[in-house]
């Protein structure tokens, strides 16, 4: 054979050709080669960087969705857990009950409200356990949110928020049953009135308070 760059006769066993020193056709260029491994792990990179993105934006998600909350919800009335029930309250009901009475009142309201609970539930015995279904779920329209947030910030928002300062920006009212299970026994039970849920200045809470409109109440 004869090398393509200088037409000097070459054996085809040689990688170089003596003469000018080219790469004989019939090997791999290590060059190229070099580079398609460089171009591999740059997009084997981009791609895993690209599947991280996309398990932390559904992780994301995940923690700042109404779900979540009612993951939570249900959860501190299982553990008995004050400080979570706290957390996940609308801030307007909190805010109204604690200007209104005493700094703390919503706290402790919250504190009735899972000793209640823990009492009615005693029948079941100890190490108690709460499995919940979402029976129904209602979302809210463009027009129901508005009267919904009207009729919160009129009875209880007011107190301590000018209305610019106070959003509603999503709604929805859960039909729920849950079993609570103990060590002597369980007992089936539904949330009265179903659950209501509402997206408070960019954050999911759980609301509470005499709430009457076409969305919810009536």
């Amino acid at each position: 054979m004869r090398c393509n760059h200088c037409g000097q006769p070459m054996n085809m066993s040689e990688r170089f050709c003596t003469y000018c020193g080219q790469n004989n056709s019939l090997f791999p260029n290590e060059k190229t080669d070099a580079s398609t491994k460089t171009r591999s792990a740059k997009i084997w990179a981009i791609e895993a960087i690209v599947a991280i993105v996309v398990v932390l934006a559904v992780v994301w998600v995940r923690q700042n969705s109404y779900k979540r909350v009612l993951d939570k919800y249900f959860e501190a009335y299982e553990t008995q857990d004050v400080d979570l029930m706290y957390s996940i309250y609308a801030e307007y009901w909190k805010d109204f009950y604690d200007e209104g009475f005493y700094d703390g009142y919503a706290y402790d309201r919250i504190k009735e409200k899972i000793d209640s609970a823990k009492s009615k539930w005693e029948q079941h015995g100890d190490d108690i356990k709460i499995k919940y279904k979402v029976e129904e779920t209602r979302r809210a329209t463009e027009e129901e949110l508005e009267e919904l947030e009207e009729e919160i910030y009129d009875d209880y928002a007011y107190y301590v928020r000018d209305k610019e300062e106070f959003e509603i920006t999503d709604a929805y009212v859960l039909e729920i049953s849950f079993t609570v299970t103990g060590d002597e026994g369980s007992g089936e039970y539904h949330v009265n009135d179903g659950l209501l849920l509402i997206k408070e200045d960019g954050k999911w809470r759980v609301t509470d308070g005499w709430i009457s409109c076409s969305f919810y109440g009536d």
